[in-house]
């Protein structure tokens, strides 16, 4: 996690929550520029 904070990169949940790291099951890390879209990806319901 500290890597890709350094990177300037952001670490979240799936559901977008930080307050739940590092000891969540499924973590999203990704750049600033696509984060928000994959959060969105990834909570869309079919």
């Amino acid at each position: 996690m500290l890597i890709v904070q350094e990177a300037g990169g952001y670490i979240t949940t799936i559901d977008g929550a930080k307050d739940k790291l590092p000891y969540a099951d499924n973590v999203l890390a990704a750049n600033p520029k696509i984060h928000a879209q994959l959060l969105k990806l990834l909570n869309e319901k079919e």
